[in-house]
């Protein structure tokens, strides 16, 4: 049993924006759960980081908090390869992380916020990743 996120498509809440460079770094706090022995068991609080090309506000790279991966039960380069995976059906499909994506259009502007918006969508998504990929009855962002 999994519990949905729903999509956070603003462009600042929660963030930690880094300007210096032709990238655009965005963190934010998560905190999954999982069932041990029937009892909820959290994996603390962990940052999730997002990493866009400036310009064209693609995904660069990315890093997650090790208690997280270690909550979801795998690696950050088994973590990379589920997203690589999925991330041509991701940015496609029709769903959560589509509808978010085109509401960080819709809402701002390029260089307005866009960004920060785009990035939180791939919060979530990755969130949404690790969850398949353990037994992660919630999370939180």
């Amino acid at each position: 049993m999994f519990t949905v996120i729903s999509c956070s498509n603003d462009n600042n809440d929660n963030l930690e924006i880094k300007t210096d460079d032709p990238t655009l770094t965005f963190s934010r706090d998560v905190e999954l759960t999982t069932l041990k022995n029937g009892k909820s068991v959290s994996s603390g609080v962990g940052q999730i980081t997002v990493i866009l090309d400036e310009a064209t506000e693609e995904v660069v790279d990315y890093e997650i908090s090790q208690n997280l991966l270690d909550t979801a039960g795998i690696t950050l380069e088994e973590f990379g390869n589920l997203l690589e995976e999925d991330k041509e059906r991701i940015a496609t499909m029709k769903g959560a992380h589509s509808d978010c994506i085109e509401a960080c259009k819709d809402k701002y502007e390029k260089n307005e916020g866009r960004g920060g918006c785009k990035a939180n969508c791939w919060v979530d998504t990755a969130v949404e990743v690790l969850k398949a990929a353990g037994d992660i009855i919630g999370g939180l962002t």
